[in-house]
C-alpha cells in the first residue's frame, strides 16, 4: 500500500492555527525527497509565533516563504519511510533529524536547495525523540559562543532566558564563561538557575541595566547576548556591554522599534565595542574537507554533550502535546509566559501531557 494519510499544522491567517488532513502516494516521490514519518517536532516560540501572529514580515504576501496558508514547523525527529532513488545520505528505516513540518508525515526534499534548511542528518537511537528535537533550538543557541572572542573567566549577560537563552547560557558555561542571566520572567529565571547559571536577574525590562550594573560592580559584562530577537533588548545590550567588549545578536528583531541610534552608535564608537550578528543559516550544511563547522558538526557536538548530560534539554521543556493541542499550546506560549517555555509535539500521542 503506497497511500498516506498525514495530519499537519497549518496556519491560515493570522491568530489561527489548525490541524488539517491530506493523503499523499509514495509512489509520486521525487527522486531527490525522503518520506518522513515523524516522532516529534518542537515549536519555535520566535519564528512560528511572529509568522502566527503576523509580525513577521511577508506573511500577506503572495509568494513570500512565509505566506498564508503557512505550513509551520521549526525541527523534527523521525523515521525515512521511503528514499527517493537520488538520495545518498540516508537510507529507508533511517532514524533522522531534518527541519521539517509540524506533520505526521512529509516529503522532505534535501536537494531542495542545498542549503541547511532542505537538510537531512542521521541519528543515534539511543536518545529520546523528545530530547533529539529540543536540539533544534540548541543549534540556534550555539551560535552565540561559536562567534565569540571571549577567554576563561570573562562574564556574558544573556538578555532573555527563553528556550534559546537557556541553552546559550548553557553552552557559555561550558566555554567557561561566568554566566549571568536576565529575564522578567520568574519562572525562566528559575530554570536558569537549575541547569547552572550562576547568577539571574528578574527584574522589568527597564530595571535591567541597572541591576546588571549593580551586580558587575558598575563595569558590565565582557559579552552581552540578546536572546530575544527585538531592537530594544539589543540597545540595553549596548548600553549593558564592559568597554572594548562584545554584543552577540542570537534573535531576528521583527517589530518595529524607534531609538536613539546616535547614542547606540556612540556607545559602540566611544567604547571600542563590537556588534556581532548569529543568524544560525550562514552556516554550510553538511561537513567536509576545509569546512571547520556546519550545522552537521553543530549537531554531532550537541548530541555528545546532550549523551555525556552537559547540556540539559529537559529543562526547557515544559510540555510535551499531541499535535491537536497545538493552538493551545500556541496561546500558552504568547500568553501564559509562567507556564509555557519549550514545546515538543509527540506525534504517537493522543493526548496531552505535561512536561
Amino acid at each position: 500500500m503506497t497511500a498516506v494519510a498525514s495530519r499537519y499544522a497549518v496556519v491560515p491567517d493570522q491568530n489561527r492555527l489548525e490541524i488539517a488532513a491530506e493523503t499523499f502516494d509514495l509512489n509520486d516521490l521525487p527522486p531527490t525527497a525522503c518520506a518522513i514519518a515523524a516522532d516529534a517536532t518542537v515549536v519555535s516560540p520566535g519564528t512560528e509565533l511572529a509568522i502566527y501572529t503576523a509580525t513577521a514580515p511577508g506573511v500577506c504576501t503572495p509568494g513570500s516563504w512565509n505566506a498564508y496558508p503557512f505550513r509551520p514547523g521549526y525541527g523534527l525527529v523521525g523515521r525515512v519511510e521511503r528514499a527517493g532513488s537520488s538520495v545518498h545520505r540516508v537510507r529507508e528505516g533511517d532514524r533522522v533529524f531534518c527541519f521539517g513540518k509540524h506533520a505526521s508525515h512529509q516529503f522532505y526534499d534535501d536537494m531542495a536547495s542545498g542549503k541547511p534548511v532542505t537538510a537531512i542528518y542521521p541519528v543515534p537511537d539511543d536518545i529520546s525523540a523528545q530530547q533529539l528535537v529540543m536540539l533544534r533550538m540548541a543549534l540556534v543557541a550555539i551560535h552565540g559562543p561559536q562567534l565569540t572572542q571571549c577567554r576563561p573567566g570573562d562574564t556574558v549577560a544573556v538578555f532573555g532566558l527563553g528556550v534559546v537563552g537557556n541553552l546559550a547560557a548553557q553552552l557559555y558555561r561550558h566555554a567557561g564563561l561566568r554566566v549571568i542571566g536576565l529575564d522578567p520572567v520568574r519562572m525562566r529565571c528559575d530554570r536558569a538557575l537549575q541547569v547552572g547559571v550562576e547568577h539571574v536577574i528578574d527584574v522589568p525590562p527597564e530595571e535591567q541595566l541597572a541591576a546588571l550594573r549593580e551586580l558587575t560592580h558598575g563595569r558590565g559584562a565582557e559579552v552581552t547576548v540578546e536572546a530575544v530577537g527585538h531592537s530594544a533588548v539589543a540597545e540595553t545590550c549596548v548600553a549593558a556591554c564592559a568597554d572594548t567588549g562584545q554584543v552577540i545578536l542570537l534573535g531576528s528583531p521583527r517589530v518595529p522599534y524607534s531609538g536613539d541610534l546616535n547614542r547606540t552608535f556612540r556607545d559602540i564608537h566611544m567604547r571600542w565595542l563590537t556588534v556581532r550578528g548569529a543568524l544560525e543559516w550562514r552556516l554550510p550544511p553538511y561537513a567536509g574537507l576545509g569546512i571547520p563547522v556546519s550545522v552537521e558538526s553543530n549537531l554531532a557536538y550537541l548530541i555528545q554533550l546532550l549523551r555525556d548530560g552537559r547540556v540539559d534539554v529537559n529543562a526547557v521543556t515544559t510540555h510535551v502535546i499531541a499535535p491537536e493541542a497545538l493552538p493551545a499550546a500556541y496561546d500558552g506560549l504568547l500568553n501564559r509566559k509562567t507556564d509555557y517555555l519549550g514545546v515538543v509535539v509527540d506525534w504517537h500521542a493522543e493526548h496531552t501531557n505535561r512536561g
